[in-house]
């Protein structure tokens, strides 16, 4: 009886983490969609296009005090081979130890815009996006589900050069 019983609770454990699993893959793709559609409100840099798309949906199993090196483990997974992105680690770590902190039976989310040279020496913007949900069932209090995804998009590059209507100048051209 009592292994049914314990059977049972981890089911229900399993279920509540693959739900909140799948909540906070909709906020990432929710946060995708708003970096692709740069609603005209908001003023941000203008992009070209995205270079490159990485997340990460994982179950931080722990002590608070572990947080720091889970996220700067999620950060470099994401940013193999990518030296602006690895820069995000300690901000990660901040991030996150924030967002854990605040998240018992909430979800917080947390966002990151940043203008960047990439390697080439072009502007690139950076989105980041974090999301935590820390359980406080029985037994699963030291359990979160923590989504991160990264963004790096060319940034739109305009040049002030040109004329009202956004012509080039003509030899004999006033402005």
């Amino acid at each position: 009886m009592s292994d049914l019983i314990a059977t049972n609770a981890l089911d229900h454990q399993n279920e509540t983490i693959r739900i909140a699993a799948q909540w906070a893959q909709e906020k990432l793709e929710n946060f995708t969609l708003d970096v692709e559609n740069n609603p005209s409100g908001q003023k941000l840099v203008k992009i070209s296009h995205i270079i490159s798309r990485r997340s990460s949906i994982d179950i931080f199993s722990g002590q608070s005090s572990e947080i720091g090196e889970f996220a700067t483990g999620i950060v470099k997974a994401l940013a193999e081979g990518d030296g602006v992105l690895a820069k995000l680690s300690d901000v990660a770590v901040t991030v996150l130890k924030k967002v854990f902190g605040a998240a018992s039976g909430s979800a917080q989310t947390e966002k990151i815009y940043e203008i960047t040279f990439n390697e080439q020496g072009g502007l690139d913007r950076l989105d980041v996006f974090f999301f935590c949900y820390r359980f406080t069932s029985s037994g699963m209090t030291d359990k979160a589900v923590v989504g991160i995804c990264i963004i790096r998009s060319a940034a739109e590059m305009d040049d002030d050069n040109r004329g009202a209507a956004g012509n080039w100048p003509t030899r004999g051209t006033r402005w």
